[in-house]
């Protein structure tokens, strides 16, 4: 599963895409998520979208979400936030520079 963001993105843009994939039907046979950041040209958060993300994924914890993250990007803010985010809930990002470098990773899960 890929969910591509562009242009201005924030956590609540991440905290969606993190619940639709919590409630769809297959979660539990995905092998992987790619988040493609690589086309984001400016990325914040508010501390309140933070602390929401991190509740939801904390609440919202499934057996089936043992699936592997990994995030495209070069931006060190994001890289930052998802650092912060997999901390405090215990889901490991992985970080990568291009969707190439994506694929190949996933090719590895």
């Amino acid at each position: 599963m890929v969910c591509t963001y562009s242009g201005f993105a924030n956590l609540q843009d991440i905290l969606e895409a993190v619940q639709k994939y919590l409630m769809h039907p297959d979660c539990s046979r995905f092998k992987y998520i790619v988040h493609d950041l690589s086309n984001v040209t400016l990325f914040d958060f508010k501390e309140v979208e933070f602390e929401g993300l991190v509740t939801y994924a904390m609440k919202h914890y499934q057996d089936a979400d043992y699936v592997p993250r990994c995030a495209v990007t070069r931006n060190d803010t994001v890289r930052r936030s998802l650092t912060l985010y997999a901390e405090l809930t215990g889901r490991e990002w992985i970080f990568v520079s291009t969707l190439s470098d994506a694929r190949n990773w996933a090719g590895t899960v």
